[in-house]
């Protein structure tokens, strides 16, 4: 088989993969591991321990934030089964049924259609019907990605903080593995958590911050030039274009998504800060941005959680 042969075969896969119903699908499924793991592993001593981890807070129902936790878990996997629900039985969305309403006034308008008797009918929805390859294809080219990370970031980390900071600011552990071999927790919950971090992660600072500062931005670019208009005023910049331009505010969006990503994990929680570990989930977010951007939100989910799993699995062979 020929290289474009290959290269056809995978953007078919790609497209039939994308459906929004394969979303639905592998949200809940990551999420439901994650809380099922964390509630049948779940031990006194992690509590004590690593009470100031969020991750483990799920299992102590007495927390308030344990409860918050289910809670918010429980939410999204109902609303994603709803959504579904939707899309398996072709059930249109309100935003679908209002398009429809728009197609019909703008047939109505036609002057022959109702001297000749026409009549408007709404395209049916196509029902959703998954299927596994198209559900392995996702997790799959996630453990692709995170396989490529794992082996190539902590090299250009290191390259990097060398550079910055020079050899004496450089932590003896690289990849923090020390830290977790004293973090009082099991191979069950360290799954959990890989599955826990690879959504919830993925879904805030990708889903929700990149993709509210990409898609903030998108409406307010113009054809010609890079002229933003907010609040009706206008500042424009050089030719270029549409594509172009946008893509540059997505590396900006991209950019402080991440920075934030890597200095929230080091200020908030029990971790200690390092040179090493801000410049690695820097880069980690970037190219979590990118995947998201060349992909989706779902395959970026993946590669974080595989990511988590091959980095828990050097720790515990280690």
């Amino acid at each position: 088989m020929a290289v474009k042969d290959y290269k056809d075969k995978f953007q078919d896969l790609l497209k039939k993969s994308g459906h929004e119903g394969y979303y639905y699908i592998h949200a809940i499924f990551v999420l439901g591991l994650y809380e099922l793991m964390l509630y049948l592993w779940a031990t006194p001593h992690v509590g004590i321990y690593n009470s100031g981890d969020i991750w483990f807070f799920p299992p102590f129902r007495c927390s308030t934030l344990g409860v918050l936790s289910v809670f918010v878990s429980l939410t999204l996997i109902s609303m994603y089964a709803w959504n579904l629900y939707v899309e398996v039985n072709g059930i249109k969305t309100p935003k679908e049924l209002e398009k429809d309403k728009k197609d019909k006034k703008e047939f109505e308008k036609f002057p022959y259609n109702k001297p000749l008797g026409r009549k408007f009918k709404a395209k049916e929805k196509e029902k959703f019907k998954p299927q596994w390859r198209y559900l392995l294809f996702t997790v799959g080219l996630g453990f692709w990605w995170a396989s490529i990370l794992f082996i190539g970031l902590r090299f250009l980390t290191f390259f990097l903080a060398v550079t910055m900071a020079g050899y004496d600011f450089i932590p003896l552990s690289l990849d923090e593995a020390s830290f977790l071999r004293h973090y009082h927790t099991n191979p069950g919950q360290d799954l959990a958590l890989a599955f826990g971090a690879g959504f919830y992660e993925e879904f805030i600072y990708r889903g929700l911050l990149f993709g509210f500062m990409a898609g903030w931005v998108k409406p307010r670019l113009k054809e010609d030039y890079f002229v933003f208009d907010v609040a009706g005023y206008k500042a424009g910049f050089m030719k270029m274009g549409k594509k172009t331009h946008e893509g540059l505010l997505q590396i900006v969006a991209a950019i402080i998504a991440a920075a934030i990503y890597a200095l929230l994990h080091e200020v908030v929680g029990s971790e200690h800060y390092s040179l090493y570990t801000f410049v690695y989930r820097f880069l980690f977010g970037l190219a979590l941005s990118y995947i998201v951007v060349k992909y989706d939100l779902k395959t970026a989910i993946w590669t974080h959680v595989w990511s988590d799993l091959l980095f828990f699995l050097s720790v515990w062979l280690s």
